[in-house]
């Protein structure tokens, strides 16, 4: 009986899993790739779906200057959005607006002449934020939107942590003005991502120039539109922070829309923070690669069993992966050997894998296995 009850639990008791191997799993090392940051200061560049694929000084903290408005205009879509096309509700300006605006002048900032009564959309409101930078106007905003700067500090504080820009820090204006307003390169990169996900706030940046009410055409201070590849985003300068840029583009890699995003601070002024990003951003946008580790129905390897039959394994689909010149790609398999797994920087792709089963083990196996 003892025999027969050791036989039957060695023929019943669950067969070892199978183990998939292929030559394919390993890391390969990117190449190396430096982009021309400007040697002061801080640098980055972020690529959506990668994350920061290159900087130096990313962590080190800077006043934002203009780049806070990018903040204000994002809570204000998100408070109050706006579709392409859309002007939105209309805000007639009083004598409030005018303080903020006389206030404004008094400390040489940056402004969009008003007048009592006039009336603003909040579109037009948005690209007196991103293009002639009117600090008077981001104030004024914020107080109709929120209906105060403390309201807007709340809400903006907490969107920032929704969207993990913990480094960053509101100070005592919503223009950026205010010195106290400080962020880091590396959150100001995610920042710029945000921002050209939103379709109208990416739409008033691009524009070269816009025409308001009483002061008429005024001119964008992002005067490198278009110069390597950039499509926007912000300017800023002010007493701590001399020359910052915060600048966009896209690239088109095998027939998929990439976006990234730069940042410099710390310039010496902002003439030396805008003539630096359009190498930068060429170099970016050149060191982006798409790699095909495996395409549909190629072997990429056999599983293994323990009482040694063996089948091929292939790609269900092509597995591709956008990838930084720079950074290494990782190939793996899950436990389970049911996917093959490309992985770079925070990007991750995968694709089934198809096996036949394999012979099933011998009655002798199976009953004197270990």
């Amino acid at each position: 009986m003892a025999a027969v009850a050791v036989g039957a639990y060695c023929w019943f008791r669950p067969l070892p899993s199978v183990r998939l191997s292929t030559s394919l799993i390993g890391t390969t090392p990117g190449e190396a790739y430096a982009l021309p940051f400007p040697a002061v200061g801080s640098s980055a560049v972020a690529v959506d779906g990668l994350g920061l694929v290159a900087g130096h000084g990313v962590d080190e903290r800077f006043s934002t200057a203009s780049l806070a408005k990018v903040i204000l205009a994002l809570c204000v879509l998100e408070k109050a959005p706006l579709t392409p096309g859309q002007q939105g509700p209309t805000f007639t300006l009083t004598t409030s607006d005018i303080e903020i605006y006389n206030r404004a002048l008094s400390m040489n900032a940056s402004t969009l002449g008003v007048i009592n009564g006039e009336r603003l959309t909040e579109y037009q409101t948005l690209q007196a934020l991103m293009i002639p930078s009117a600090d008077n106007i981001a104030d004024s905003l914020a107080r109709w939107i929120f209906g105060s700067h403390q309201s807007y500090v709340a809400y903006a504080r907490a969107w920032l942590h929704a969207h993990h820009l913990d480094r960053t820090v509101l100070g005592g204006d919503a223009s950026g003005l205010h010195v106290g307003t400080t962020s880091t390169a590396r959150d100001l990169v995610n920042l710029g991502l945000i921002a050209m996900r939103n379709p109208v706030l990416a739409s008033i940046a691009s524009q070269r120039g816009a025409t308001f009410p009483v002061v008429g055409y005024k001119t964008n201070y992002d005067t490198v539109l278009g110069q390597g590849g950039i499509t926007g985003l912000k300017t800023g300068n002010n007493g701590s922070n001399h020359g910052a840029f915060l600048f966009t583009s896209t690239a088109q890699i095998r027939g998929h829309r990439v976006d990234i995003a730069g940042v410099i601070l710390g310039q010496p002024d902002l003439a030396t923070a805008l003539a630096a990003a359009p190498a930068v951003m060429d170099a970016a946008r050149r060191g982006l690669r798409v790699d095909t580790v495996a395409i549909a129905g190629q072997t990429v390897g056999r599983t293994v069993t323990r009482w040694g039959a063996s089948t091929p394994a292939t790609a269900a689909e092509t597995l591709t992966v956008l990838r930084w010149i720079g950074a290494p790609v990782t190939v793996s398999v899950d436990a389970a050997g049911s996917w093959l797994i490309a992985s770079t920087g925070t990007s991750s792709e995968r694709v089934r894998l198809i096996a036949p089963e394999p012979a099933r083990p011998s009655f002798w196996w199976r009953l004197f296995r270990r």
